[in-house]
């Protein structure tokens, strides 16, 4: 079975174990908040939105070497600083707007409940993707997730998931659920094609690009549901890290 195969299945699965247990968990015993509103949210995301470009601007930056050196006994720090360096726009646009942690899926209350939630779901998906994947065994695949060398990547996805559900929320309140999950699927998908086209990936295996806007969708849809982000980052994180490994 293809990586893309496996990890589709990992997403899925992960997304409806999450679901059917926030929806008959016992008295909110892990997620106690429920959603809230934004006032303006049409001008909230558009300002985030206008983050996107000095992203991805510092992100050109960082490709040519010019943010900290990843070499040498400090890259365990290095790569997490770059990474906030890269994301830091849209984290000042937050912060400025005094939008709260709500507004990217980061509801308070019980932080650490969800947090070894979703590590057990990323336990999961990561011995699901070894069973669907006879290449790799569960205990290499485990290995591979575990690497110091691959940690160090942990920043990278949590941005990279706290700023899309920074858009998400936001594009959600305002004109509403199901085309904001379409729209945000659809970024997240055409987000790929600069890394695909610049690694000599061809026209016809930009198929992929389907998948990647089906396990955006349900993710999202994952996400509208528990209005919260922290179960989604370790799994993301096992996915990656199985996906560049493995491919």
């Amino acid at each position: 079975m293809s990586h893309y195969h496996a990890i589709s299945i990992c997403y899925f699965l992960s997304t409806i174990v999450v679901v059917s247990f926030y929806r008959y968990q016992h008295h909110r015993a892990i997620w106690p908040e429920t959603d809230r509103d934004m006032s303006r949210p049409g001008k909230s995301f558009l300002l985030l939105l206008l983050s996107v470009p000095l992203v991805l601007g510092i992100g050109q930056l960082y490709m040519l070497g010019w943010l900290l050196p990843e070499t040498g006994p400090l890259y365990i720090v290095s790569i997490p600083v770059n990474q906030i360096l890269i994301f830091s726009p849209l984290l000042l646009m937050i912060a400025l707007r005094n939008e709260g942690w709500h507004s990217v899926f980061l509801p308070s209350g019980n932080r650490w409940g969800r947090a070894i939630f979703g590590l057990c779901v990323a336990t999961m998906a990561v011995a699901v993707y070894a069973i669907a994947r006879t290449e790799i065994s569960v205990n290499q695949a485990f290995e591979t997730v575990f690497l110091p060398g691959n940690m160090v990547h942990v920043a990278q996805v949590a941005l990279e998931d706290i700023a899309i559900a920074g858009l998400f929320f936001r594009l959600r309140a305002w004109i509403g659920r199901v085309p904001a999950i379409g729209i945000i699927a659809g970024l997240f998908a055409i987000a790929h094609i600069p890394a695909m086209l610049a690694s000599g990936v061809s026209v016809d295996d930009m198929a992929s690009l389907i998948i990647d806007t089906a396990i955006g969708t349900v993710v999202l849809v994952g996400l509208d549901q528990t209005h919260d982000i922290i179960w989604v980052i370790p799994l993301h994180y096992v996915m990656d890290v199985l996906q560049f490994a493995n491919p």
